[in-house]
Protein backbone atom coordinates (compact mmCIF):
# COMPACT_ATOMS: atom_id res chain seq x y z
CA UNK A 1 0.00 0.00 0.00
CA UNK A 2 1.52 3.36 -1.04
CA UNK A 3 1.69 6.49 1.08
CA UNK A 4 -1.41 8.11 -0.40
CA UNK A 5 -3.56 5.06 0.24
CA UNK A 6 -2.32 4.75 3.83
CA UNK A 7 -3.13 8.42 4.32
CA UNK A 8 -6.63 7.83 2.96
CA UNK A 9 -7.31 4.97 5.38
CA UNK A 10 -6.01 7.11 8.26
CA UNK A 11 -8.35 9.96 7.29
CA UNK A 12 -11.31 7.59 7.13
CA UNK A 13 -10.55 6.41 10.67
CA UNK A 14 -10.16 9.97 11.95
CA UNK A 15 -13.50 11.04 10.38
CA UNK A 16 -15.53 8.14 11.72
CA UNK A 17 -18.94 9.82 11.60
CA UNK A 18 -18.70 10.82 7.95
CA UNK A 19 -17.21 7.44 7.06
CA UNK A 20 -20.07 5.60 8.80
CA UNK A 21 -22.70 7.80 7.14
CA UNK A 22 -21.18 7.16 3.70
CA UNK A 23 -21.02 3.41 4.30
CA UNK A 24 -24.64 3.42 5.49
CA UNK A 25 -25.65 5.16 2.27
CA UNK A 26 -23.85 2.51 0.21
CA UNK A 27 -25.41 -0.26 2.33
CA UNK A 28 -28.92 1.12 1.78
CA UNK A 29 -28.42 1.57 -1.95
CA UNK A 30 -26.94 -1.92 -2.38
CA UNK A 31 -29.67 -3.45 -0.20
CA UNK A 32 -32.35 -1.85 -2.37
CA UNK A 33 -30.71 -3.14 -5.54
CA UNK A 34 -30.38 -6.67 -4.12
CA UNK A 35 -33.97 -6.59 -2.85
CA UNK A 36 -35.29 -5.53 -6.26
CA UNK A 37 -33.38 -8.21 -8.17
CA UNK A 38 -34.39 -10.82 -5.55
CA UNK A 39 -38.06 -9.86 -5.80
CA UNK A 40 -37.87 -10.00 -9.62
CA UNK A 41 -36.35 -13.49 -9.60
CA UNK A 42 -38.80 -14.56 -6.88
CA UNK A 43 -41.74 -13.41 -9.01
CA UNK A 44 -40.42 -15.36 -11.99
CA UNK A 45 -39.91 -18.45 -9.83
CA UNK A 46 -43.44 -18.02 -8.45
CA UNK A 47 -44.88 -17.98 -11.97
CA UNK A 48 -42.93 -21.15 -12.75
CA UNK A 49 -44.16 -22.90 -9.59
CA UNK A 50 -47.77 -21.87 -10.25
CA UNK A 51 -47.58 -23.17 -13.81
CA UNK A 52 -46.13 -26.49 -12.63
CA UNK A 53 -48.95 -26.82 -10.11
CA UNK A 54 -51.48 -25.89 -12.75
CA UNK A 55 -50.33 -28.09 -15.64
CA UNK A 56 -47.46 -30.27 -14.37
CA UNK A 57 -43.67 -30.26 -14.38
CA UNK A 58 -43.15 -30.88 -18.10
CA UNK A 59 -42.65 -28.92 -21.29
CA UNK A 60 -44.14 -31.21 -23.92
CA UNK A 61 -46.39 -34.25 -23.88
CA UNK A 62 -47.65 -36.72 -26.46
CA UNK A 63 -50.83 -38.76 -26.20
CA UNK A 64 -50.88 -42.54 -26.70
CA UNK A 65 -47.34 -43.05 -27.98
CA UNK A 66 -46.69 -46.71 -28.97
CA UNK A 67 -44.52 -48.37 -26.34
CA UNK A 68 -41.80 -49.26 -28.83
CA UNK A 69 -41.35 -45.52 -29.60
CA UNK A 70 -40.98 -44.34 -26.00
CA UNK A 71 -37.32 -45.29 -25.62
CA UNK A 72 -36.38 -43.30 -28.71
CA UNK A 73 -38.06 -40.18 -27.34
CA UNK A 74 -36.59 -40.40 -23.87
CA UNK A 75 -33.04 -40.77 -25.26
CA UNK A 76 -33.23 -37.44 -27.05
CA UNK A 77 -30.25 -35.25 -26.10
CA UNK A 78 -32.55 -32.32 -25.31
CA UNK A 79 -34.65 -34.30 -22.81
CA UNK A 80 -33.59 -33.82 -19.18
CA UNK A 81 -36.25 -36.07 -17.60
CA UNK A 82 -39.64 -37.59 -18.34
CA UNK A 83 -42.57 -39.40 -16.77
CA UNK A 84 -45.35 -41.47 -18.29
CA UNK A 85 -49.02 -42.28 -17.85
CA UNK A 86 -50.54 -45.47 -19.23
CA UNK A 87 -53.79 -45.11 -21.14
CA UNK A 88 -56.11 -47.74 -19.63
CA UNK A 89 -59.11 -46.52 -21.58
CA UNK A 90 -62.42 -44.69 -21.33
CA UNK A 91 -65.55 -45.74 -19.45
CA UNK A 92 -69.01 -44.18 -19.32
CA UNK A 93 -69.71 -41.97 -16.31
CA UNK A 94 -73.17 -43.06 -15.23
CA UNK A 95 -75.37 -40.09 -14.37
CA UNK A 96 -73.19 -37.37 -15.93
CA UNK A 97 -75.17 -34.16 -16.53
CA UNK A 98 -72.52 -32.77 -18.89
CA UNK A 99 -73.40 -34.08 -22.34
CA UNK A 100 -70.02 -33.04 -23.79
CA UNK A 101 -68.14 -34.91 -21.04
CA UNK A 102 -69.75 -38.34 -20.67
CA UNK A 103 -66.63 -40.41 -19.85
CA UNK A 104 -64.08 -41.29 -17.23
CA UNK A 105 -60.53 -41.43 -18.59
CA UNK A 106 -58.49 -43.93 -16.56
CA UNK A 107 -54.74 -43.28 -16.40
CA UNK A 108 -52.11 -45.40 -14.63
CA UNK A 109 -49.14 -43.59 -13.05
CA UNK A 110 -45.97 -44.61 -11.27
CA UNK A 111 -44.58 -42.80 -8.21
CA UNK A 112 -42.48 -40.43 -10.32
CA UNK A 113 -45.50 -39.41 -12.39
CA UNK A 114 -47.59 -38.71 -9.29
CA UNK A 115 -44.80 -36.49 -7.96
CA UNK A 116 -44.27 -34.53 -11.19
CA UNK A 117 -47.89 -34.17 -12.34
CA UNK A 118 -50.37 -31.48 -11.31
CA UNK A 119 -52.43 -33.91 -9.22
CA UNK A 120 -53.20 -32.27 -5.86
CA UNK A 121 -55.07 -34.31 -3.27
CA UNK A 122 -57.85 -32.66 -1.27
CA UNK A 123 -59.01 -35.79 0.52
CA UNK A 124 -57.75 -39.34 1.08
CA UNK A 125 -54.49 -40.69 -0.32
CA UNK A 126 -52.80 -41.70 -3.56
CA UNK A 127 -53.31 -45.24 -4.93
CA UNK A 128 -50.64 -47.82 -4.16
CA UNK A 129 -51.82 -50.52 -6.60
CA UNK A 130 -53.79 -50.91 -9.82
CA UNK A 131 -57.07 -51.63 -8.00
CA UNK A 132 -57.23 -48.23 -6.29
CA UNK A 133 -58.35 -44.96 -7.80
CA UNK A 134 -58.07 -41.22 -7.24
CA UNK A 135 -60.94 -39.26 -8.77
CA UNK A 136 -61.31 -35.57 -9.58
CA UNK A 137 -63.57 -33.28 -7.56
CA UNK A 138 -64.62 -31.92 -10.96
CA UNK A 139 -66.74 -35.06 -11.43
CA UNK A 140 -69.07 -33.77 -8.72
CA UNK A 141 -68.96 -30.03 -9.46
CA UNK A 142 -69.22 -30.33 -13.25
CA UNK A 143 -70.61 -33.81 -13.94
CA UNK A 144 -73.12 -33.87 -11.10
CA UNK A 145 -72.01 -37.33 -9.93
CA UNK A 146 -70.93 -37.77 -6.32
CA UNK A 147 -68.52 -40.49 -5.17
CA UNK A 148 -67.09 -41.01 -1.72
CA UNK A 149 -63.84 -42.52 -0.54
CA UNK A 150 -64.34 -46.25 -0.16
CA UNK A 151 -66.84 -46.54 -3.02
CA UNK A 152 -66.19 -49.28 -5.57
CA UNK A 153 -66.43 -48.63 -9.32
CA UNK A 154 -66.74 -51.38 -11.91
CA UNK A 155 -65.77 -49.88 -15.26
CA UNK A 156 -66.01 -51.24 -18.78
CA UNK A 157 -62.88 -49.77 -20.38
CA UNK A 158 -62.31 -49.17 -24.06
CA UNK A 159 -61.44 -46.72 -26.85
CA UNK A 160 -63.35 -43.79 -28.30
CA UNK A 161 -63.75 -44.27 -32.02
CA UNK A 162 -65.26 -42.19 -34.79
CA UNK A 163 -65.23 -43.07 -38.50
CA UNK A 164 -62.59 -45.72 -37.86
CA UNK A 165 -60.19 -43.38 -35.99
CA UNK A 166 -59.33 -43.38 -32.29
CA UNK A 167 -59.95 -40.23 -30.30
CA UNK A 168 -58.03 -38.97 -27.24
CA UNK A 169 -58.36 -36.37 -24.52
CA UNK A 170 -57.44 -33.50 -26.81
CA UNK A 171 -60.39 -34.39 -29.11
CA UNK A 172 -63.77 -32.92 -28.17
CA UNK A 173 -66.78 -35.17 -27.81
CA UNK A 174 -68.36 -35.83 -31.22
CA UNK A 175 -72.02 -36.78 -31.68
CA UNK A 176 -72.04 -40.23 -33.18
CA UNK A 177 -68.77 -41.46 -31.72
CA UNK A 178 -68.82 -44.81 -29.96
CA UNK A 179 -67.02 -46.43 -27.06
CA UNK A 180 -65.59 -49.85 -27.97
CA UNK A 181 -64.99 -51.65 -24.68
CA UNK A 182 -62.82 -54.71 -24.17
CA UNK A 183 -61.85 -54.76 -20.47
CA UNK A 184 -63.74 -54.73 -17.18
CA UNK A 185 -61.98 -53.57 -14.04
CA UNK A 186 -63.16 -52.87 -10.46
CA UNK A 187 -61.55 -50.03 -8.52
CA UNK A 188 -61.79 -48.73 -4.97
CA UNK A 189 -61.78 -44.96 -4.57
CA UNK A 190 -59.05 -43.97 -2.10
CA UNK A 191 -58.62 -40.26 -2.82
CA UNK A 192 -60.12 -37.12 -4.31
CA UNK A 193 -58.00 -34.47 -6.06
CA UNK A 194 -58.50 -31.01 -7.49
CA UNK A 195 -59.30 -30.71 -11.18
CA UNK A 196 -56.16 -31.87 -13.04
CA UNK A 197 -54.08 -29.50 -15.14
CA UNK A 198 -54.29 -29.09 -18.88
CA UNK A 199 -51.68 -31.79 -19.44
CA UNK A 200 -53.81 -34.47 -17.81
CA UNK A 201 -57.17 -33.02 -18.81
CA UNK A 202 -57.72 -30.29 -21.37
CA UNK A 203 -60.63 -28.00 -20.51
CA UNK A 204 -62.60 -29.33 -23.49
CA UNK A 205 -61.63 -32.96 -22.82
CA UNK A 206 -64.55 -35.44 -23.07
CA UNK A 207 -63.39 -37.53 -20.11
CA UNK A 208 -62.91 -36.76 -16.43
CA UNK A 209 -59.37 -37.95 -15.66
CA UNK A 210 -59.05 -40.48 -12.84
CA UNK A 211 -55.81 -42.06 -11.72
CA UNK A 212 -54.60 -45.46 -10.61
CA UNK A 213 -51.15 -46.93 -10.03
CA UNK A 214 -49.12 -48.97 -12.50
CA UNK A 215 -47.91 -51.06 -9.55
CA UNK A 216 -50.00 -54.19 -9.15
CA UNK A 217 -50.95 -55.40 -5.71
CA UNK A 218 -49.85 -58.91 -6.68
CA UNK A 219 -46.36 -57.85 -7.70
CA UNK A 220 -45.89 -55.67 -4.62
CA UNK A 221 -46.95 -58.45 -2.27
CA UNK A 222 -44.80 -60.93 -4.18
CA UNK A 223 -41.76 -58.84 -3.36
CA UNK A 224 -42.47 -59.39 0.34
CA UNK A 225 -43.28 -63.10 -0.06
CA UNK A 226 -46.99 -62.60 0.70
CA UNK A 227 -49.80 -63.60 -1.67
CA UNK A 228 -53.16 -61.93 -2.22
CA UNK A 229 -56.01 -64.19 -3.31
CA UNK A 230 -58.11 -61.20 -4.44
CA UNK A 231 -55.63 -60.21 -7.18
CA UNK A 232 -54.69 -62.76 -9.84
CA UNK A 233 -51.66 -62.61 -12.10
CA UNK A 234 -53.97 -63.06 -15.12
CA UNK A 235 -55.94 -59.98 -14.12
CA UNK A 236 -52.75 -57.93 -13.72
CA UNK A 237 -51.25 -59.04 -17.04
CA UNK A 238 -54.55 -58.34 -18.83
CA UNK A 239 -54.70 -54.76 -17.55
CA UNK A 240 -51.04 -54.09 -18.42
CA UNK A 241 -51.41 -55.54 -21.91
CA UNK A 242 -54.47 -53.39 -22.58
CA UNK A 243 -52.54 -50.37 -21.34
CA UNK A 244 -49.80 -51.13 -23.85
CA UNK A 245 -52.17 -51.48 -26.77
CA UNK A 246 -53.67 -48.08 -25.98
CA UNK A 247 -50.24 -46.51 -25.72
CA UNK A 248 -48.49 -44.26 -23.24
CA UNK A 249 -48.84 -40.56 -22.56
CA UNK A 250 -45.27 -39.31 -22.22
CA UNK A 251 -44.39 -36.04 -20.47
CA UNK A 252 -40.98 -34.58 -21.35
CA UNK A 253 -38.95 -32.00 -19.50
CA UNK A 254 -36.19 -30.34 -21.55
CA UNK A 255 -32.71 -29.30 -20.48
CA UNK A 256 -31.47 -25.71 -20.90
CA UNK A 257 -30.60 -26.19 -24.56
CA UNK A 258 -33.99 -27.76 -25.21
CA UNK A 259 -35.93 -25.00 -23.45
CA UNK A 260 -34.13 -22.34 -25.50
CA UNK A 261 -35.59 -23.76 -28.71
CA UNK A 262 -38.43 -25.82 -27.28
CA UNK A 263 -40.80 -25.59 -30.24
CA UNK A 264 -38.31 -26.89 -32.78
CA UNK A 265 -37.18 -29.62 -30.38
CA UNK A 266 -40.80 -30.66 -29.85
CA UNK A 267 -41.32 -30.88 -33.57
CA UNK A 268 -38.14 -32.91 -33.99
CA UNK A 269 -39.24 -35.34 -31.31
CA UNK A 270 -42.78 -35.60 -32.61
CA UNK A 271 -42.23 -35.92 -36.32
CA UNK A 272 -38.56 -35.66 -37.13
CA UNK A 273 -38.80 -32.20 -38.63
CA UNK A 274 -38.53 -28.60 -37.41
CA UNK A 275 -39.31 -25.10 -38.50
CA UNK A 276 -36.33 -22.79 -38.12
CA UNK A 277 -37.22 -19.90 -40.36
CA UNK A 278 -34.36 -17.64 -41.46
CA UNK A 279 -32.13 -18.96 -38.70
CA UNK A 280 -34.44 -17.62 -35.99
CA UNK A 281 -35.37 -19.63 -32.94
CA UNK A 282 -39.01 -20.58 -33.00
CA UNK A 283 -40.47 -18.16 -30.46
CA UNK A 284 -39.50 -15.44 -32.98
CA UNK A 285 -41.69 -17.00 -35.70
CA UNK A 286 -44.44 -14.94 -37.26
CA UNK A 287 -48.06 -15.86 -36.52
CA UNK A 288 -48.35 -17.54 -39.91
CA UNK A 289 -45.17 -19.58 -39.42
CA UNK A 290 -46.24 -20.54 -35.89
CA UNK A 291 -49.68 -21.71 -37.13
CA UNK A 292 -47.97 -23.84 -39.77
CA UNK A 293 -45.68 -25.29 -37.13
CA UNK A 294 -48.63 -26.26 -34.92
CA UNK A 295 -50.52 -27.76 -37.86
CA UNK A 296 -47.58 -29.97 -38.83
CA UNK A 297 -46.93 -30.91 -35.21
CA UNK A 298 -50.37 -32.47 -34.77
CA UNK A 299 -50.21 -34.77 -37.80
CA UNK A 300 -48.43 -37.69 -36.15
CA UNK A 301 -49.56 -37.72 -32.49
CA UNK A 302 -51.95 -35.70 -30.40
CA UNK A 303 -49.85 -33.41 -28.20
CA UNK A 304 -49.93 -30.73 -25.52
CA UNK A 305 -47.30 -27.99 -25.27
CA UNK A 306 -46.83 -26.43 -21.82
CA UNK A 307 -46.23 -23.11 -23.52
CA UNK A 308 -46.37 -20.84 -20.47
CA UNK A 309 -43.83 -22.89 -18.53
CA UNK A 310 -41.49 -22.77 -21.54
CA UNK A 311 -41.85 -19.00 -21.74
CA UNK A 312 -41.22 -18.50 -18.02
CA UNK A 313 -38.19 -20.79 -17.84
CA UNK A 314 -36.65 -19.44 -21.04
CA UNK A 315 -36.99 -15.82 -19.81
CA UNK A 316 -38.93 -15.03 -22.96
CA UNK A 317 -39.47 -11.27 -22.74
CA UNK A 318 -42.30 -11.45 -25.29
CA UNK A 319 -44.32 -12.89 -22.41
CA UNK A 320 -46.25 -10.03 -20.81
CA UNK A 321 -45.92 -11.31 -17.23
CA UNK A 322 -42.13 -11.69 -17.36
CA UNK A 323 -41.73 -8.42 -19.29
CA UNK A 324 -43.85 -6.54 -16.74
CA UNK A 325 -41.81 -7.84 -13.78
CA UNK A 326 -38.46 -7.03 -15.42
CA UNK A 327 -39.58 -3.62 -16.71
CA UNK A 328 -40.80 -2.60 -13.27
CA UNK A 329 -37.53 -3.80 -11.74
CA UNK A 330 -35.57 -1.80 -14.33
CA UNK A 331 -37.48 1.41 -13.55
CA UNK A 332 -36.91 1.01 -9.81
CA UNK A 333 -33.20 0.21 -10.32
CA UNK A 334 -32.68 3.38 -12.41
CA UNK A 335 -34.35 5.48 -9.69
CA UNK A 336 -32.21 3.87 -6.99
CA UNK A 337 -28.96 4.40 -8.91
CA UNK A 338 -29.66 8.05 -9.76
CA UNK A 339 -30.82 9.12 -6.30
CA UNK A 340 -28.13 7.14 -4.45
CA UNK A 341 -25.37 8.42 -6.74
CA UNK A 342 -26.38 12.02 -5.99
CA UNK A 343 -26.49 11.47 -2.22
CA UNK A 344 -23.23 9.54 -2.00
CA UNK A 345 -21.53 12.01 -4.35
CA UNK A 346 -22.29 14.77 -1.83
CA UNK A 347 -20.49 12.74 0.84
CA UNK A 348 -17.42 12.40 -1.37
CA UNK A 349 -17.54 16.12 -2.19
CA UNK A 350 -17.50 16.94 1.52
CA UNK A 351 -14.56 14.59 1.98
CA UNK A 352 -12.67 16.30 -0.86
CA UNK A 353 -13.43 19.74 0.61
CA UNK A 354 -12.03 18.65 3.96
CA UNK A 355 -8.83 17.35 2.35
CA UNK A 356 -8.33 20.13 -0.21
CA UNK A 357 -5.37 21.64 1.61
CA UNK A 358 -3.86 18.17 1.99
CA UNK A 359 -4.17 17.50 -1.75
CA UNK A 360 -2.58 20.89 -2.46
CA UNK A 361 0.41 20.02 -0.26
CA UNK A 362 0.77 16.62 -1.95
CA UNK A 363 0.61 18.25 -5.37
CA UNK A 364 3.26 20.78 -4.36
CA UNK A 365 5.74 18.01 -3.52
CA UNK A 366 5.16 16.09 -6.77
CA UNK A 367 1.87 14.18 -6.61
CA UNK A 368 0.39 14.02 -10.10
CA UNK A 369 -3.30 14.65 -10.95
CA UNK A 370 -3.62 10.96 -11.84
CA UNK A 371 -2.34 9.90 -8.40
CA UNK A 372 -4.77 12.23 -6.65
CA UNK A 373 -7.65 11.03 -8.84
CA UNK A 374 -6.78 7.39 -8.13
CA UNK A 375 -6.54 8.19 -4.43
CA UNK A 376 -10.13 9.47 -4.36
CA UNK A 377 -11.31 6.37 -6.24
CA UNK A 378 -9.39 4.21 -3.78
CA UNK A 379 -11.33 5.83 -0.94
CA UNK A 380 -14.57 5.04 -2.79
CA UNK A 381 -13.46 1.44 -3.28
CA UNK A 382 -12.59 1.04 0.42
CA UNK A 383 -15.98 2.39 1.48
CA UNK A 384 -17.75 0.33 -1.19
CA UNK A 385 -16.09 -2.93 -0.13
CA UNK A 386 -17.53 -2.54 3.36
CA UNK A 387 -20.91 -1.23 2.23
CA UNK A 388 -21.62 -3.72 -0.54
CA UNK A 389 -21.07 -6.82 1.63
CA UNK A 390 -23.41 -5.50 4.33
CA UNK A 391 -25.84 -4.35 1.63
CA UNK A 392 -26.09 -7.84 0.11
CA UNK A 393 -27.00 -9.37 3.47
CA UNK A 394 -29.49 -6.57 4.23
CA UNK A 395 -31.03 -6.81 0.75
CA UNK A 396 -31.58 -10.56 0.99
CA UNK A 397 -33.27 -10.12 4.36
CA UNK A 398 -35.39 -7.25 3.06
CA UNK A 399 -36.45 -9.37 0.06
CA UNK A 400 -37.46 -12.20 2.40
CA UNK A 401 -39.57 -9.84 4.53
CA UNK A 402 -41.20 -8.35 1.42
CA UNK A 403 -42.16 -11.83 0.17
CA UNK A 404 -43.80 -12.63 3.52
CA UNK A 405 -45.73 -9.35 3.46
CA UNK A 406 -46.74 -9.86 -0.17
CA UNK A 407 -48.07 -13.35 0.52
CA UNK A 408 -50.04 -12.09 3.49
CA UNK A 409 -51.69 -9.09 1.84
CA UNK A 410 -51.69 -9.53 -1.94
CA UNK A 411 -51.12 -13.26 -2.49
CA UNK A 412 -54.88 -13.89 -2.61
CA UNK A 413 -55.32 -11.08 -5.16
CA UNK A 414 -52.80 -12.69 -7.54
CA UNK A 415 -54.13 -16.19 -6.77
CA UNK A 416 -50.61 -17.47 -6.25
CA UNK A 417 -48.02 -17.98 -3.53
CA UNK A 418 -44.89 -15.89 -4.01
CA UNK A 419 -41.81 -18.08 -3.59
CA UNK A 420 -38.63 -16.60 -2.09
CA UNK A 421 -35.81 -17.30 -4.55
CA UNK A 422 -32.18 -16.25 -4.14
CA UNK A 423 -30.49 -15.85 -7.51
CA UNK A 424 -26.71 -15.67 -7.72
CA UNK A 425 -27.10 -13.97 -11.10
CA UNK A 426 -29.45 -11.41 -9.53
CA UNK A 427 -27.00 -10.72 -6.69
CA UNK A 428 -24.18 -10.41 -9.22
CA UNK A 429 -26.17 -7.86 -11.25
CA UNK A 430 -26.96 -5.90 -8.07
CA UNK A 431 -23.27 -5.85 -7.08
CA UNK A 432 -22.21 -4.66 -10.54
CA UNK A 433 -24.84 -1.91 -10.42
CA UNK A 434 -23.69 -0.90 -6.92
CA UNK A 435 -20.08 -0.64 -8.10
CA UNK A 436 -21.23 1.44 -11.07
CA UNK A 437 -23.22 3.68 -8.73
CA UNK A 438 -20.22 4.21 -6.42
CA UNK A 439 -18.05 5.01 -9.45
CA UNK A 440 -20.59 7.61 -10.63
CA UNK A 441 -20.65 9.09 -7.13
CA UNK A 442 -16.87 9.45 -6.84
CA UNK A 443 -15.66 10.21 -10.37
CA UNK A 444 -16.74 13.86 -10.41
CA UNK A 445 -15.16 14.74 -7.02
CA UNK A 446 -12.05 12.82 -8.07
CA UNK A 447 -11.69 14.83 -11.28
CA UNK A 448 -12.30 18.09 -9.42
CA UNK A 449 -9.63 17.25 -6.83
CA UNK A 450 -7.08 16.33 -9.50
CA UNK A 451 -7.58 19.63 -11.37
CA UNK A 452 -6.90 21.95 -8.42
CA UNK A 453 -3.70 23.94 -8.60
CA UNK A 454 -1.43 23.44 -5.55
CA UNK A 455 -1.60 27.11 -4.44
CA UNK A 456 -5.40 27.32 -4.83
CA UNK A 457 -5.82 24.06 -2.93
CA UNK A 458 -3.57 25.18 -0.07
CA UNK A 459 -5.43 28.52 0.19
CA UNK A 460 -8.90 26.87 -0.13
CA UNK A 461 -9.72 29.66 -2.53
CA UNK A 462 -11.83 27.51 -4.90
CA UNK A 463 -13.96 26.19 -2.05
CA UNK A 464 -14.49 29.71 -0.67
CA UNK A 465 -15.48 30.93 -4.10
Amino acid sequence: MNVLNRLTIKNLKLNRKRTIVTIVGIVLATALLVAVTTIATSMRESLIVRQKQKDGDFHFMLYAVPDDKVSGIENNRYVDSFYTMKQLGYAYLDGSVNNSKPYLNVLALDDKAFESSSIKLTEGRLPVNDSELVISAHIKTNGGVKYNIGDKLTLDLGDREYAGSKLYQNSDYIDGEELVTDTTKTYTIVGICERPGYGEEARSAPGYSVFTSVNSAASKLADTGVSDKNVSDDDVSDVISKAKTRGTDIYLRYNKAGIKDAYRVSADIEKGFGIHANGKITYDLSDKEYDKFMEELSKTYAYYLNDWLIRYESNNLTNSSIAFVYNMALVVIVIIIVTSAVCISNSFSISIAEKTKQYGMLASIGATPRQIRRNVLYEAAALGAAGIVAGIISGLFAGYVLVIIANKYIGVFFEMTIVYKISLAGIGIAVILAIFMIFLSSIRPAIRASRMSPIAAIRHSDNIK
